[in-house]
């Protein structure tokens, strides 16, 4: 393009360069070039933008004339296309000097020469091909000429230098004699958005910096604590000063200190936040720095930080008040909200705040068990109905047919099985035990007792062998698995099988003793697991239960149906604790038979700080029809105490269900729970601490825990609230 002079007199001024005709068989456009003096980039340069059209008449937007914009244009050879290219003359903001719009230039800017480069494509020679010529049009303007022919030499307000000199000195000042802070820049969520509220409900914490603030006077408030309502407060409001131009070098052009931005002060070792903020303009208006007002700084649920590292950073700066007393105030909040017991259950599981699974053909019996006008419980779970009696796990050959190990879990709980050397563990329930009925025979009766003699005894194991009678044991899960022998005062008791040697023998654990003179009158008879609790995994864990082979009724004790000896058993990790009880064993506070009538309190204690255990088992001693047993005391029926030798730990890392088929579906398979089992139980309470013996009574009266920050898990065997799912109307 050749032309006479083209002049830009002033900034912001501009011209638009359009050609006569469109441009054809064009293949691509790969830039431009221009000569131009005058210019004096970025105080005085000329800004270039263009647009394009197919028809001339429907025209893009202007945008910023760039290699890449216009190479990347969909151009084709078949279609001829329209340009327009404006140039105005411009100043960067950020320069020194800089010139507002209106500025007269002297000496203007002059376009020499501007010309595009196009790569055109091969076509016949026969056809005519003329490169459309340019037009420059009038030099324009957006800003309004109030006296556009006058020229006033005194302009008061064209104080440019001025300005740009007070701006530096106040970022130079900012710089010199600001304080150091770590400033952690506060952005809203985008999805927290509350288009009635006209607020942001959801914050990140996306940056962290070191910036210099300035504070009026170097005046930092006192130090001394304020003592208000809601706690410690520092002395407000606090004000510091921080430059325009400062801050927007160090977080981008356009950026401000916002409201929820965190400031850490290392000099007087406080965190605050601003509370609010506005933008000081001083010398002719012009914007200087930001006013910034600052108060305490609290943890905000809200606020999320992007990078740990920097939230633990922060808070590692300095101590709150939720390091000093957080466990207090939280113990106080659970002790009195007690969410574990008056909390409502839902079908939905995140709404329960102990369970994360419950079985749904697990019946849950109301029933008020009254001690001398003392509800110790309103209902239980009924363990017993929903043990699982297949046929198919008297075979040892036939595998159970549609049901697992997992099926039989009645209750699982949202606590994780964790234990340090520096812990201790009480756990406490109430339980009734039932008959466990063989029903794959033609007639339903109880187990047959066989008579056993000593086979062999080994390391901590012995052999008993019933020959010339097939016992019929077997190896599997509950209820098979487990025997009950009746023999003297030292091998009595419930034990699992180890091992079935033949159709006649099988082994279980032994004490070690010495063998008996005579084993005339030995009998043994197929038992049953039945389980209080289970956090047992992988030969870690806690399980706690009691092996039985059922009770003779009360009205006919003596019918012999059932050996009735049984023993406790406790496993922590490799530790295995066996009490023995029933017919046949003796103690200084007499003989516990357990019956189908009368429910009993349970109570374990386990400590790695004192190394010590205890098994307590507790009974109602109130009789409404006997007027000397008008107490609400209980008794003391079984007992066993004893102490290790070393700290028993363990920490079960969680392996949640992922199976959206199964009904544990996102619950954590190595948590704690109970299984089905010839029982009834309920009032489950899992505590941080030992109980002592003289408190345990009072423990087991209390339905609603007192002291229920110190439980981990309390039960009551609340009901599910069922209620119809009612569609949302439109």
């Amino acid at each position: 393009m050749q032309e006479v002079v083209i002049e830009f007199t002033a900034i912001g001024n501009y011209r638009i360069i359009s050609w006569s005709e469109p441009f054809k068989n064009v293949q691509s456009f790969n830039g431009w070039i221009i000569d131009a003096s005058g210019e004096n980039p970025p105080s005085i340069f000329l800004y270039l933008e263009f647009r394009w059209s197919i028809n001339g008449s429907n025209w893009s937007l202007w945008s910023e004339l760039t290699e890449a914009a216009v190479q990347e244009l969909p151009i084709s050879p078949s279609v001829p296309f329209y340009l327009e290219v404006r140039m105005t003359a411009s100043s960067d903001e950020n320069a020194s000097p800089y010139y507002p719009p209106g500025t007269t230039l002297s000496p203007p800017i002059i376009l020499n020469d501007f010309e595009l480069d196009l790569t055109y494509a091969t076509v016949d020679p026969r056809d005519l091909m003329v490169a459309p010529s340019p037009i420059c049009g009038k030099e324009l303007t957006n800003y309004p000429i109030v006296f556009s022919d006058c020229d006033f030499t005194f302009r008061p307000y064209d104080i440019n230098r001025a300005i740009n000199l007070y701006q530096d000195l106040s970022k130079v000042v900012n710089n010199v004699f600001g304080h150091e802070v770590v400033y952690y820049s506060v952005q809203p969520q985008g999805r927290g958005k509350d288009v009635l509220l006209k607020e942001y409900t959801l914050y990140d914490v996306v940056d962290e910096k070191c910036v210099k603030v300035m504070v009026p006077n170097n005046q930092f408030p006192d130090a001394a604590i304020n003592f208000e309502t809601w706690g410690l407060n520092f002395q407000q409001p606090f004000e510091i000063h921080i430059d325009r131009k400062y801050f927007e070098g160090i977080f981008g052009k356009g950026s401000q200190p916002r409201k929820r931005d965190i400031i850490y002060f290392p000099r007087t070792n406080r965190i605050y936040r601003i509370d609010s903020m506005y933008v000081f303009r001083d010398i002719n208006n012009y914007p200087v720095y930001f006013k910034i007002q600052l108060v305490k700084y609290e943890i905000q649920k809200n606020t999320t930080f992007l990078d740990p590292t920097a939230e633990s950073g922060l808070h590692d700066y300095t101590v709150n008040t939720q390091e000093l007393f957080g466990t207090d105030i939280q113990d106080q909040e659970t002790e009195i909200t007690k969410p574990q017991q008056y909390a409502v259950t839902s079908q939905r599981r995140l709404d329960d705040p102990i369970r994360s699974y419950i079985n749904k053909n697990l019946p849950i019996i109301e029933y008020d068990l009254n001690n001398n006008w003392t509800i110790v419980f309103n209902t239980y779970y009924d363990l017993n109905t929903i043990f699982i009696d297949d046929p198919n796990t008297k075979d040892p050959v036939s595998p159970a047919s549609g049901w697992t190990d997992e099926e039989r879990d009645a209750v699982r709980w949202k606590a994780d099985p964790v234990l340090t050397s520096t812990e201790e563990r009480s756990f406490l329930c109430w339980f009734r035990s039932r008959n466990y009925i063989d029903k794959s025979k033609l007639v339903f009766r109880p187990a047959s007792k066989y008579p056993i003699s000593i086979d062999n005894i080994g390391s901590g194991e012995i052999t008993y062998t019933t020959y010339p009678i097939p016992h019929g044991f077997h190896v599997r899960p509950n209820p098979n698995g487990y025997v009950s022998i009746l023999a003297d005062g030292v091998r009595s008791g419930g034990f699992e099988i180890l091992e079935i040697i033949d159709q006649f023998r099988f082994k279980v654990k032994d004490s070690g003793a010495s063998a008996p003179v005579s084993t005339s009158g030995w009998k043994a008879q197929k038992a049953q697991s039945r389980i209080l609790f289970d956090g047992y995994y992988g030969g870690q864990g806690l399980y706690i239960d009691f092996i039985w082979s059922g009770s003779n009724t009360e009205t006919s004790p003596q019918s012999g149906n059932y050996l009735q000896t049984g023993s406790f058993r406790v496993k922590i990790n490799d530790l295995e604790i066996y009490s023995p009880f029933g017919a046949g064993i003796q103690s200084t506070i007499g003989q516990f038979i357990p019956t189908e009538e009368d429910w009993y309190g349970f109570v374990f204690n386990f400590s790695n700080v004192f190394r010590q255990y205890s098994l307590k088992v507790w009974r109602l001693t109130y009789n409404p029809d006997n007027p000397l047993a008008q107490t609400s005391d209980l008794s003391l029926i079984h007992s066993l105490d004893g102490v290790t030798s070393q700290a028993y730990t363990f920490d079960i890392n969680p392996v949640i269900e992922t199976d959206y088929d199964s009904p544990f579906y996102g619950t954590n398979n190595f948590s704690y729970k109970t299984r089905s089992c010839p029982l009834w139980v309920t009032n489950f309470r899992f505590f941080k601490y030992m109980v002592e013996e003289e408190k345990q009574s009072t423990i087991l009266n209390q339905n609603i825990i007192d002291d229920a920050q110190l439980a981990i898990i309390i039960d009551n065997a609340k009901p599910v609230l069922k209620l119809p799912r009612v569609a949302r109307n439109r």
